[in-house]
């Protein structure tokens, strides 16, 4: 019997054809769960790096490298001063989940809530710590362009077809 039940359902999924959604529509069912929708949050930003194995409060190294990049006119002049770093220096639309599998989540989170255009830190990481320069942060967000379109579209048609599929059965059992 459940295997009828399973049957009956693929094929009735198969020949459901749901109305075409309106924009409106689209609209709602994205509006209903934004989450689903929203773009990944992207940032871009240049590091300095003082190689530290201490934990806790940072090094008297990181702060002055802070003052410094602090004290100069272009941020560009400064990107010689600190330790090599493993990585690169410069990072572009790199986002969280890129971030926190190389240097970790609290560096990540700490990232995320730096200010813009202007030296900050130093935010400890796996690494060591690092004094930012954050040029662009690009929180998530529901961008209603044609792809975030296309994908409510098709799921909410999902959606519609289930609907169906189950009032359908539910008449069948009766």
């Amino acid at each position: 019997r459940r295997r009828l039940v399973q049957r009956f359902h693929r094929n009735l999924l198969d020949v459901a054809n749901p109305p075409e959604p309106t924009q409106e529509e689209l609209v709602a069912f994205i509006n209903a769960d934004p989450a689903s929708f929203e773009s990944i949050p992207r940032l871009s930003y240049v590091q300095l790096y003082v190689d530290s194995d201490a934990e806790g409060e940072p090094p008297e190294r990181a702060l002055q490298l802070l003052s410094q990049a602090r004290d100069s006119v272009d941020p560009d002049a400064v990107l010689t001063l600190g330790d090599p770093l493993p990585l690169q220096r410069e990072f572009s639309d790199a986002t969280p989940v890129d971030l926190a599998k190389r240097f970790g989540d609290d560096f990540t989170d700490a990232l995320s809530k730096a200010p813009s255009a202007t030296w900050s830190g130093p935010y400890q990481s796996a690494l060591g710590w690092h004094v930012v320069w954050l040029h662009d942060y690009q929180s998530a967000q529901v961008i209603f362009d044609e792809a975030t379109l296309a994908k409510a579209r098709e799921q909410l048609q999902m959606h519609r077809k289930e609907s169906m599929v189950r009032s359908a059965l539910d008449t069948l059992r009766q």
